[in-house]
């Protein structure tokens, strides 16, 4: 038990009764002594939670400031039946999901795979880890994910062994990054790449998320459900995509609970 800040003497040293009588009377304390055991006792009467009856807090309703902002609803407007999958497809996508989700934690859990292995001539060379971009350099990810202008064959995919590589603070903040690029109006529409990626680092993350987390699973999920909903001819790969992101962010990660 911590001690008191300030410490005051023991009930054999003083008049307790006393000291409530005056307090009763309204007499200021006499001394230190006496102020300190009127806050005690003060303190020991007021309960541990106090709940105020009779009040209405609809009433404040009107009170309330005008300036908070009003989130466009989503996932109420009709959409095309043939671009939304049914429910066998959603029930095995969300089983294969969850299912990759257990091999990267059962690899966590017992180290990452055995090293990669590439020849330079006639000299074996074991790759351990990734290089990887700083986390602040943006611009550098961008060219990480997708390759350089001109040069998208130097692209780097998800693998299990780079999935390893990322902790959790480095997953978010690529989620975040994946989540502002894929908002971008002049923003082409969701490649495979694109979605590959926000798939591996959704798969990469643990539950439950921060509040900051979900916000983001949000965003991935307005996103892709609104361009689900207005490309007026996506491919098959780009409405696929789009409704495994939909259906992980809306269902697996529980972002659609309000439109129930």
């Amino acid at each position: 038990m911590m001690a008191a800040a300030l410490p005051v003497e023991g009930e054999e040293a003083v008049d307790v009764q006393l000291i409530r009588r005056r307090m009763q009377q309204g007499l200021p304390p006499q001394d230190v002594q006496e102020y300190l055991w009127r806050v005690r006792l003060e303190a020991e009467g007021i309960p541990d939670v106090v709940v105020a009856p009779d009040i209405d807090p609809r009433q404040f309703d009107a009170q309330q400031t005008s300036n908070m902002p009003t989130l466009q609803s989503f996932g109420l407007e009709e959409t095309d039946p043939n671009r939304v999958p049914d429910d066998k497809w959603r029930r095995e996508l969300l089983a294969d999901f969850a299912e990759l989700r257990q091999l990267i934690a059962r690899w966590e859990a017992i180290g990452p795979p055995k090293a990669e292995t590439l020849t330079a001539g006639n000299v074996p060379t074991e790759i351990l880890r990734t290089k990887v971009p700083r986390m602040s350099d943006e611009d550098g990810w961008i060219a990480f994910f997708f390759g350089k202008p001109g040069a998208e064959a130097s692209a780097t995919p998800p693998h299990l062994r780079l999935l390893l590589q990322f902790d959790q603070v480095l997953t978010r903040r690529l989620l975040d990054y994946h989540a502002a690029w894929l908002s971008e109006e002049e923003a082409a529409p969701l490649s495979r790449a694109r979605a590959v990626w926000i798939y591996a680092l959704l798969a990469r993350l643990d539950k439950p998320v921060h509040a900051n987390v979900a916000a983001t699973i949000r965003q991935i999920l307005r996103r892709c459900w609104t361009l689900r909903s207005e490309l007026e001819a996506p491919s098959e790969v780009q409405l696929k995509s789009l409704n495994i992101l939909i259906v992980i962010a809306g269902d697996f990660f529980g972002q659609l609970h309000d439109l129930e």
